[in-house]
């Protein structure tokens, strides 16, 4: 994904609801993207006044991922009842000090592989856990991941 507004992204409110389990985002490389990361239980741009529909995210798995560039990185649970339930391994900010994190209600677990962003924010629980593939520290490079599209002339 190369400067994109969005990079891997789930999003819902409770006028859609639902259960959004067992999602892998696997090698992806991420350049230039305004909000690299973004999972959202309470997105607000285009919900109705209905309501009472729960989404609940749990089960989401990023590993080998890498976030070139500046963005913001968004984790939000709808509250402590219904958390964001996440797992990250290999996932590498080039640029973490540069990185925005808004993160609320997150129950985060990180592997033994590298995860270069602090992840702070209200109620947010960090667990040391092993999935994946254990072991394996070695950085995926992007470097002939960013192919230009051919220009075509009408």
């Amino acid at each position: 994904m190369d400067g994109a507004d969005n990079g891997l992204r789930i999003k819902s409110n409770s006028t859609r609801g639902g259960l959004v389990r067992d999602v892998r985002f696997e090698d992806v490389c991420i350049r230039a993207t305004a909000n690299p990361i973004f999972l959202d239980t309470n997105y607000l741009a285009h919900a109705s006044d209905a309501a009472g529909r729960v989404p609940v995210f749990r089960d989401i798995a990023f590993s080998y991922v890498r976030v070139e560039g500046a963005g913001k990185v968004t984790l939000e649970g709808l509250d402590a009842e219904h958390r964001l339930e996440v797992k990250f391994g290999g996932v590498w900010f080039d640029e973490p000090g540069r990185m925005k994190v808004s993160a609320k209600h997150v129950q985060a677990a990180l592997a033994p592989l590298p995860f270069t962003l602090d992840l702070k924010g209200d109620d947010v629980n960090v667990l040391q856990q092993s999935f994946g593939k254990d072991g394996e520290q070695v950085k995926k490079s992007c470097e002939a991941k960013f192919v230009p599209f051919p220009i075509t002339q009408y």
